[in-house]
């Protein structure tokens, strides 16, 4: 019941419909038309089209994790009284929330495929489609369970311990680690520890993968390194968003009832 209110709500969204999908067109669209590609072969502009697609949905996943740290901020109060006074109980909340995540992730990465496919098509002149979209569909459904869980944790935190201040920080947080993770892609790559480590390289990496239907290597720039292993990549996701579970879990039954007003004194 409360997976379908909130589903509902988020997919009611403007904001959300404007920044997730429309925001990722325009950079979707630069990258195939304005920034353009050197690429002189369908191989090559598949491979394009691919680190372009890794970084827009990471960064798609970010913008659903910042509307959803919105909606658990405002609902700090009516959470903490909830819990203790009436039959909602956190197992639920967190389950539900998670299902409903997951979910519009996946419905905004049908919309970036898409896009990704219609906009290097047209830009290439060849048929730019993705080896596994079955896959991709799934990891977008992945990044959705692990965003959730990521903002709910660090909304409980800032709630719980640092105060409402810092509310804005926290909810724009995974934007700001998606654009630093992901377009470090672009640039001088990242120690092979960091990168197998940290979610936020894990998921663009699998991401390439799955529409490219090959491993990364290292540097994404030039296509030089060491191929990095999408097996462990996967398993680190994965040990992210089970870790991150049982401490959502454990946050949940604690938080706090704090007055909104306090995070409007910023």
């Amino acid at each position: 019941m409360i997976a379908r209110y909130f589903i509902s709500s988020l997919l009611k969204d403007k904001t959300l419909w404007g920044w997730g999908v429309g925001f990722m067109f325009m950079w979707l669209y630069l990258g195939a038309f304005v920034f353009g590609s050197n690429a002189t072969s369908q191989q090559g502009w598949l491979i394009d089209a691919s680190s372009w697609f890794s970084i827009i949905g990471l960064i798609s996943g970010s913008l659903v994790a910042t509307t959803i740290s919105y909606s658990i901020y405002y609902s700090t109060s009516s959470l903490a009284y909830g819990f203790r006074y009436t039959k909602l109980k956190p197992g639920s909340y967190v389950f539900n929330l998670t299902a409903g995540a997951s979910l519009v992730s996946a419905i905004i990465g049908c919309f970036i495929i898409l896009f990704t496919i219609v906009l290097f098509s047209e830009s290439s002149g060849y048929s730019i489609i993705p080896a596994m979209p079955v896959q991709a569909l799934l990891l977008f459904f992945l990044t959705g369970i692990f965003m959730f869980l990521f903002s709910l944790i660090t909304v409980i935190l800032v709630n719980n311990y640092l105060g409402m201040r810092s509310s804005s920080f926290a909810n724009f947080l995974p934007q700001l680690l998606s654009y630093i993770f992901g377009f470090s892609e672009f640039g001088s790559p990242l120690p092979p520890d960091v990168v197998y480590a940290s979610p936020f390289s894990d998921i663009p990496r699998l991401m390439y993968m799955t529409f490219s239907g090959k491993e990364s290597y290292l540097n994404m720039s030039d296509l030089s390194g060491p191929v990095i292993n999408s097996y462990i990549l996967f398993a680190s996701l994965l040990i992210w968003i089970s870790v991150m579970f049982v401490m959502a879990m454990a946050l949940i039954r604690r938080i706090k009832a704090k007055s909104i007003e306090e995070g409007r004194h910023v």
